[in-house]
């Protein structure tokens, strides 16, 4: 389950790739999908995850729009035990992806630019 994602980055827009990367209804049909007790306490915790990522976004001069075709999508990071989530979108504003995740990324910074 995500837990509350504390850092964000705004890096020059990403332009392809995006394709690779689930949609959050793909990620959510993925989550429902499954034959498990957690499915409700886990798409609490997607929907906490998501808002806060919002707001990290907005913290960092984003403007609440999204590039068409480029909303958010779900960028799973390995790590032990379980994977780590982030969500990534383009800047309908900016010619920028905001990237927001449970953990530091700190190659990010190294290209991180202004909102």
């Amino acid at each position: 389950m995500p837990e509350t994602p504390h850092y964000a980055y705004v890096i020059p827009s990403m332009k392809f790739g995006w394709e690779h990367l689930p949609t959050v209804v793909e990620y959510l049909k993925s989550v429902t999908s499954r034959e498990d007790g957690e499915v409700p306490r886990e798409l609490r915790s997607f929907h906490a995850f998501y808002d806060a990522c919002m707001g990290l976004g907005l913290a960092k001069g984003w403007k609440g729009t999204f590039s068409a075709g480029y909303e958010p999508r779900i960028v799973i990071i390995p790590a032990s035990p379980q994977p780590r989530l982030a969500l990534a979108w383009r800047s309908g504003e900016a010619d920028a992806t905001i990237v927001a995740s449970e953990v530091p990324m700190p190659w990010l910074e190294e290209v991180a630019v202004a909102a």
